[in-house]
Order: C-alpha cells, then sequence, then structure tokens
C-alpha cells in the first residue's frame, strides 16, 4: 500500500488539506500477555512469521499493571492459534481501522474528520513497519463507519 507524501496532498472541497489519501482497510487486533519472554515485539513477530501471519502493527503497554501487546494482522484466527501455542495469552480480538499515513499533520486531520463526523475515537496507534510509511491504527465505536468517513474524504480529495 503506497501513500504520498505530504507534499503530494490533495485540496477537498471544503478547502482543508489532507496528508492522506488511501483506501483505509478493516483489520483484527488481537490483546495478548506475553509469558515472560526477553523481547516480547520481537518474539510476537518471530511466531507470526513463522505463521504467515502478516503484522500490520504491533504496540506494547500496560494494562490493569501488566503488560500485553496489540497486534493488528490480517488472519486473526490463525495469529490466536499462533500465539496461544507459543505461550501467549490471547485476551481479546476485535476490529480496527487501519490507514496508511503521509505524517503526523494527516493524522490530526483525519481524526478531526472523524470527530467531526459524531465518531467517539477509543483508542489510536501509530506504527512504523521498517522503512515503509506509517500506519494509523484506530478503534472507534463504529468502524464500518469511520471507514465510510475516510473513503469520503479520500473521493473529496481526488474530485
Amino acid at each position: 500500500m503506497t501513500v504520498g507524501s505530504m507534499s503530494d496532498r490533495f485540496q477537498t472541497s471544503e478547502g482543508v488539506r489532507l496528508g492522506f489519501h488511501c483506501t483505509p482497510t478493516k483489520r483484527v487486533q488481537i490483546t495478548a500477555r506475553p509469558a515472560d519472554l526477553a523481547d516480547p515485539k520481537e518474539d510476537v513477530s518471530a511466531v507470526l512469521a513463522s505463521h504467515g501471519v502478516e503484522v500490520f502493527g504491533l504496540r506494547a503497554c500496560s494494562f490493569q499493571g501488566k503488560q500485553v501487546m496489540l497486534i493488528v494482522v490480517d488472519e486473526g484466527s490463525k495469529a490466536r492459534l499462533a500465539l496461544e501455542a507459543a505461550g501467549f495469552q490471547c485476551q481479546n480480538i476485535t476490529s480496527v481501522v487501519l490507514v496508511p499515513l503521509a505524517g503526523l499533520l494527516a493524522k490530526f486531520e483525519l481524526m478531526s474528520h472523524l470527530t467531526k463526523a459524531g465518531l467517539s475515537i477509543l483508542y489510536s496507534y501509530t506504527f512504523l513497519p521498517g522503512a515503509s510509511e506509517p500506519y494509523l491504527v484506530l478503534k472507534t465505536v463504529d468502524d464500518d463507519h469511520a471507514l465510510r468517513v475516510i473513503e469520503t474524504c479520500a473521493l473529496q480529495q481526488a474530485a
């Protein structure tokens, strides 16, 4: 998935300049608690890669005093089985919206459009996979509506 640079931005009909022009996708996010591992991020990546599961986002955070991993993948069931076999405790599987971004400003512009559309954003984080463009991972109260809002913004940009 390719995203244009910030200098490649389009103008919307409202005159708002957006730093993203992409197709958002809905993906699966698994919340997993690692076993006692030296570097859980590396272990998660290795486990999932060995099972052919593509990782679109990976974030370590603390929840109720315990470390958890938020892992965005394309194949939720396959990823969960692989992680559980490796000793991870998978607690939650939910949908999230994945949006390639052209920069930090684009993240704020996009979130502004979503809140103007009446969508509450439960949480978000960015993920930079290697040398590619960063992804914004969004969890909203209505991920399908969020996808439609983002797609509408992209259509307005193209017009």
